[in-house]
């Protein structure tokens, strides 16, 4: 059945095989949504017309067409791509599928960065309110740095006397990874006010391995659980349109444009290729 053959292939969608945040999704999409739908069906007996009803019936459950094709497209195929290499199945259903024009084209939501004057309220909020976070959340607002790049840094990446910072690890639910892509393997040029204000939290016997940025108890700092406790907290008390800790890059990387950088710095300096930018 699908539920034997999740069950053993399951076993090794783990670190340092997959990422951790891969198996984590594996997980929930198949006892979330394929689970009571399939579990009990022979994977053999799976075909093509199986699929196409898939997708109209997560749609109903008012999941984004994202998400479905994450499901679908993502979980789903992995494992029959897998049944079919082991043996189990002959040819996976996927394989009947057209190749083109199957998932509409899904829209990537637009940039919604802070404007400048934001920007200078909310650096100045955490130096007044919560001055701990306040290197943390200027170093997101004034360079184009995600989330888990921060989080992955180390004092041996950076060099607080020239003002680079070496972007080579990713910190996501407690696993380091090297970044997704290889543009996102970088240097960055921190702006001079950004390198006082990491030169001025650098701990005076820092080792290679000591993380830049921690939460009050010393702990290497987790975006998720700072956008949680204290990002909404700064822009509910500025009365600034709440947005994710994510536009912080957006925000970034719009004000350099306008600022009149080059295209082809900020992108490299991004971390993404030019026509993404």
């Amino acid at each position: 059945t699908v539920q034997e053959y999740f069950e053993k292939w399951i076993k090794d969608k783990v670190p340092p095989f997959v990422r951790k945040s891969l198996g984590r999704d594996y997980r929930q999409h198949y006892k979330s949504y394929l689970k009571h739908r399939f579990g009990s069906r022979e994977i053999a007996g799976l075909h093509v017309g199986d699929l196409k009803d898939l997708r109209p019936a997560l749609l109903e459950l008012g999941i984004s067409l994202k998400t479905v094709k994450n499901i679908v497209a993502g979980t789903f195929r992995a494992m029959l791509r897998d049944a079919q290499i082991d043996g189990v199945i002959k040819r996976s259903p996927f394989e009947d599928l057209p190749r083109k024009g199957w998932w509409p084209e899904i829209e990537t939501p637009a940039p919604d960065p802070f404007d400048d004057e934001e920007r200078q309220g909310i650096c100045q909020w955490f130096y007044d309110n919560d001055r701990h976070y306040f290197p943390f959340v200027s170093l997101h607002l004034y360079q184009s740095v995600r989330p888990s790049e921060s989080a992955g840094l180390n004092w041996g990446r950076v060099d607080v006397d020239a003002n680079l910072a070496t972007i080579a690890r990713s910190r996501n639910l407690g696993e380091e990874n090297a970044p997704k892509t290889r543009a996102a393997r970088r240097v960055i040029h921190l702006k001079p006010h950004i390198g006082a204000r990491l030169r001025s939290i650098k701990p005076l016997h820092a080792k290679d391995d000591t993380p830049v940025f921690v939460n009050k108890v010393g702990k290497r700092i987790k975006p998720d659980q700072f956008r949680k406790d204290q990002w909404y907290r700064a822009l509910r008390a500025l009365s600034i349109r709440p947005r994710d800790f994510y536009s912080c890059k957006d925000t970034a990387i719009s004000l350099d444009i306008t600022a009149g950088e080059s295209a082809k710095k900020i992108a490299q300096e991004a971390g993404i290729s030019l026509s993404t930018l």
